[in-house]
């Protein structure tokens, strides 16, 4: 086989693999309605013009990218996954917060309040349901990015494991939010009085257009936690601060800003270069831990695209640049917040002790 013939058989493999990934996320995309040939054409175009952006990602930043379903959309359909929305006389509303107090004390190397990261020297926790909840093409991270907090401080109270559903959520906030157009978090735990699970009110937007801003009738269901209380900071957008926060509080919700090139993240831990801790955010999550792999520092995010997107739906951010956690959104308002929970019925009337703690540092804010 001479040295043509070789480049050809290649060149027809790779577009063979090429082929089989899109049809395999064409099928995802297509939610059971056909797409026409222009509409494969227009698809096919966009999705070799993702997977080249992909290498180059991966040529500059290491190999921490890779080809998903998110490859078939527009840089329009992708920005409106991005569901975090504050309107602007909710802004004016806002005045700028104080980082969370605490006692200064030495923190541990590792702290994990969930996902399957080894720990060293530190503390490891499972205070999360398995599967990570995946918001589909509803632009509705800020009622998972609540709801997995929820969920989070429910099982630290109860010991019990329960997916809070974001379905209620995005239906029953009276709030300013807007359903698969986005909200933010304040704007739910201020509005939002009973949480129940995702199995008493599952989840039916996963498919809504991302511009269906009407909400769905309201259904009343017996609620199994609500908020006692919550409290926006800012100003804590350091490796010292957040770490505290974490061994303090716990686990915490917080809006950050996400380029597009995060939903084709595979593994490892990302170096964002957002260049300003108190830029305009676009995406909600949930700081679930920190730890240290290989001599690199990391900060662990749960996110809301489901568990089969980068680490069983996680990621790590080292600490160079926070890209707007534990910031002030543009100026705006702030972007993380603690919660603290009441349950129905705590499980054999016991209080876990990191349930106390948390307690009590809210009780003395």
């Amino acid at each position: 086989m001479n040295f043509m013939m070789i480049i050809l058989w290649n060149a027809m493999a790779v577009m063979g693999a090429t082929d089989e990934l899109f049809e395999k996320f064409k099928v995802e995309m297509e939610h059971g309605k056909r797409w026409s040939v222009s509409e494969i054409v227009k698809r096919k175009a966009v999705f070799l013009a993702n997977i080249a952006h992909i290498n180059e990602l991966n040529t500059k930043y290491g190999e921490h990218f890779g080809v998903n379903k998110y490859a078939l959309m527009t840089t329009e359909e992708k920005r409106h996954l991005m569901g975090k929305k504050v309107p602007e006389e909710y802004k004016k509303s806002y005045k700028k917060a104080n980082p969370p107090q605490f006692k200064k004390t030495s923190l541990p190397e590792s702290l994990i309040f969930c996902g399957n990261y080894n720990v060293n020297n530190g503390k490891k926790y499972d205070y999360c349901a398995s599967k990570t909840q995946n918001q589909g093409e509803c632009g509705s991270c800020y009622a998972f990015g609540v709801a997995q907090l929820l969920e989070t401080k429910y099982a630290m109270k109860t010991g019990r494991k329960e997916q809070i559903s974001a379905q209620q959520i995005l239906d029953c906030n009276t709030g300013s939010s807007e359903r698969c157009c986005g909200g933010f978090p304040q704007d739910v735990l201020k509005h939002v009085k009973g949480y129940t699970t995702e199995k008493a009110y599952p989840y039916k937007d996963f498919y809504t257009s991302m511009d269906d801003c009407s909400r769905n009738k309201c259904e009343k269901k017996s609620s199994v936690l609500k908020v006692k209380s919550y409290k926006s900071f800012d100003n804590c957008y350091t490796e010292e601060c957040v770490k505290s926060v974490l061994n303090n509080y716990g686990p915490f919700v917080t809006s950050m800003y996400a380029s597009q090139d995060l939903q084709y993240y595979t593994h490892g831990v990302l170096d964002l270069d957002c260049g300003n801790p108190n830029i305009g955010t676009n995406h909600v999550v949930v700081v679930v831990g920190y730890g240290v792999e290989g001599g690199k520092a990391f900060l662990v995010i749960r996110n809301s695209w489901g568990d089969n997107w980068g680490e069983n739906g996680y990621f790590r951010i080292s600490w160079n640049d926070l890209c707007g956690i534990g910031g002030n959104d543009a100026g705006a308002m702030p972007t993380s917040v603690l919660v603290d929970i009441t349950t129905e019925k705590l499980q054999s009337g016991v209080v876990p002790y990191f349930a106390l703690l948390v307690l009590f540092a809210l009780s003395v804010m």
